[in-house]
C-alpha cells in the first residue's frame, strides 16, 4: 500500500471519528431538531386528517381536572370603527338584517 494510500485511508479515519464525536456531543441538539422536523412534517397537507385523529397518540397529553370555582371573565364591549384601512384599501362597515337569523356586518371596500 502506498503513502499516499495510506494517508486518504488516515484522513476517511478521522473525520469519521471527528463525526462520531460530533455526533455524541451535539446528541440532544440533534434530537431536538429531528423532533421540531417530525413535528412539522404532521401538519402537511396529505397526512394533516389522520394525524388530527392520533395526535394524542404522538404527543402525550395530560387532562386538567377544572377548578371547583369558575372565574368569570369581565367583557368590555367596544365599537367597530366606521371604516378602516388595510392593504393600502379603505373599508367600510355596514351592518345588515341577515335573512331573519341575526345580523350580519359587512365589510365593503369604500372608493
Amino acid at each position: 500500500m502506498g503513502k499516499l494510500t495510506k494517508w486518504i485511508l488516515g484522513v476517511i479515519g478521522g473525520l469519521i471519528v471527528l463525526a462520531l464525536i460530533a455526533t455524541a456531543i451535539f446528541w440532544k441538539d440533534i434530537q431536538e431538531i429531528r423532533g421540531v422536523l417530525r413535528y412539522a412534517q404532521t401538519f402537511e397537507e396529505e397526512h394533516i386528517n389522520d394525524n388530527f385523529r392520533s395526535l394524542y397518540k404522538q404527543y402525550p397529553s395530560k387532562i386538567m381536572q377544572h377548578a371547583e370555582s369558575v372565574f368569570n371573565m369581565p367583557v368590555k364591549h367596544r365599537e367597530l370603527p366606521e371604516s378602516y384601512t388595510w392593504e393600502e384599501k379603505a373599508y367600510q362597515r355596514t351592518v345588515r338584517k341577515s335573512c331573519g337569523h341575526g345580523w350580519a356586518l359587512n365589510l365593503t371596500p369604500s372608493g
